[in-house]
């Protein structure tokens, strides 16, 4: 073998490498980012590590789910468009004058650990309270997250179930639960009113925000790329053609927009965006 067939050899070697790092790398990205993880109702407790601030927040956000278990609620369910079983809590007041709050949680969260404290606050607006559990979250089935994608279509099936009884819809929705409400609002001209809470603008977008400090562009990308094909292999949508930026433009109804000027997950320039 001369110098030429060997040094292509190796250039093919390395870059054959470099191909299925990248494959195993987009699976890894897949399944760390869309894969269910199970957690507590009250969320992650706290160690010895965990600060006192941290503490305090979990020892809050126990007792507002604890005193949201002491109210009277309907439990719903509904069939997604693939099969999965979708829970709710209906949390009524005496006279919502027919006007209801669908709230919709972030990432790795659930319905009652994000809303607990709210649900208190929307009832003395005299407002009824729906709290969802996202696909594989919560008591909802699922293997897999939508990540806002797969949501919007699970969030069109709770508006539609409940708009034969209520005059008014209003959508609350908190990180990817506030980017699938945009692309919720986007559809369906009905929705009320808007509450986006610290939403991205995009899926990919979100995740380039979570690798930035931790490795270069040059590696996230293949992998995001790859993981974008298992993501359209397994679950069906590439993430990469969904922008809740520019279906945003398309809602008409009034939005509140709340973001945190130090949030680290969703910056603020997206709010802003």
């Amino acid at each position: 073998m001369g110098p030429i067939e060997s040094l292509f050899t190796v250039l093919g070697s390395f870059i054959g490498l470099f191909l299925i790092y990248f494959i195993i790398g987009g699976l890894c990205f897949f399944l760390s980012t869309f894969k269910r993880q199970e957690s507590s109702v009250y969320g992650r407790e706290p160690d010895k590590k965990t600060s006192e601030q941290k503490r305090n927040r979990y020892e809050i956000r126990k007792q507002e789910i604890d005193n949201l278990d002491t109210l009277p609620c309907q439990e719903m369910e509904i069939e997604s468009f693939d099969g999965k079983k979708l829970v709710g809590r209906l949390y009524r007041v005496e006279d919502s004058g027919k006007r209801l709050v669908i709230c919709v949680h972030g990432y790795r969260s659930n319905g009652k650990r994000c809303y607990a404290g709210f649900v208190p606050t929307l009832h003395n607006l005299n407002l009824d309270v729906l709290v969802i559990d996202n696909r594989a979250h919560g008591d909802s089935e699922g293997d897999h997250t939508g990540f806002s994608v797969l949501d919007r279509i699970d969030i069109k099936e709770w508006v539609s179930t409940m708009k034969d009884s209520y005059e008014k819809i209003y959508l609350f929705g908190t990180s990817m639960g506030a980017s699938a409400c945009g692309l919720v609002a986007a559809d369906m001209p009905e929705i009320a009113g808007l509450i986006f809470d610290c939403g991205f603008t995009s899926p990919i977008e979100a995740f380039r925000v979570r690798t930035k400090d931790k490795l270069p562009p040059f590696l996230t990308e293949p992998v995001f790329f790859f993981g974008r094909v298992w993501c359209k292999m397994i679950l069906g949508f590439d993430f990469y053609k969904v922008s809740t930026l520019e279906e945003m433009k398309k809602v008409e109804c009034p939005v509140l927009f709340i973001q945190g000027g130090e949030d680290t997950v969703v910056p603020k320039e997206m709010a802003e965006q």
